[in-house]
């Protein structure tokens, strides 16, 4: 699998980071024969190996995230123009906007991207946004239960910045690559602070 630049960057970071613990002077590391002591409790070893699995996969879902996530979700009528669409965006510090219908349901979503789009083709910046948006049929779809690896992968192979989550045919919310990525520094930074502790003997029942 391909990554885009930002997630190379986000591994390359968290590999880093995770590169450190191989230094900390902890008595389980700091002579062969420590190594028995380690390697004789089972459920220690297991906890050790879940843990620093988890370096390289995240455990969060699309679900657990939207939980977390404060904003309201932003929409805009599908007549609205493309100039109102990216004012919208500028004021309220967002990368994309929901379309409604004049009945209210969701017909689409338009990206700063989209915007960027119709300056570079020489669209008018009056062209209704339901002219340049991405349907509802070609939304880019994942489901709650999803973790955040998954968002990572389709977001690079379809060269996207921003994932709705349907369960059902029901609209959750919508993730943006920057949701995800600070989601998944946090829960990485949790699970090496754990690790951290777990090598120094400083975790309660390790």
């Amino acid at each position: 699998m391909l990554l885009s630049p930002m997630f190379r960057g986000l591994s390359s970071a968290l590999l880093v980071r995770s590169s450190t613990l191989s230094s900390v002077h902890s008595p389980l590391f700091s002579s062969s024969t420590a190594l028995p002591e380690l390697t004789s409790s089972f459920s220690s070893s297991r906890m050790y190996s879940d843990l620093a699995s988890q370096l390289s996969h995240s455990r969060l879902t699309c679900g657990e995230l939207l939980r977390t996530k404060s904003g309201a979700l932003y929409h805009v009528d599908e007549d609205v123009s493309m100039e109102e669409c990216a004012k919208k965006m500028l004021d309220n510090n967002i990368g994309s906007l929901l379309v409604r219908s004049p009945e209210g349901r969701v017909v689409g979503i338009v990206s700063e991207r989209d915007y960027l789009k119709t300056a570079k083709k020489h669209i008018s910046i009056h062209t209704p946004v339901k002219k340049v948006m991405t349907p509802r049929d070609k939304i880019i779809r994942i489901p709650r239960t999803a973790t955040l690896n998954n968002c990572m992968e389709l977001m690079s192979e379809h060269h996207i910045r921003h994932l709705c989550v349907y369960d059902g045919g029901i609209f959750h919310g919508v993730l943006s690559i920057k949701d995800i990525v600070n989601a998944m520094v946090s829960d990485h930074e949790n699970t090496i602070a754990r690790l951290e502790q777990f090598i120094t003997g400083r975790a309660v029942g390790y």
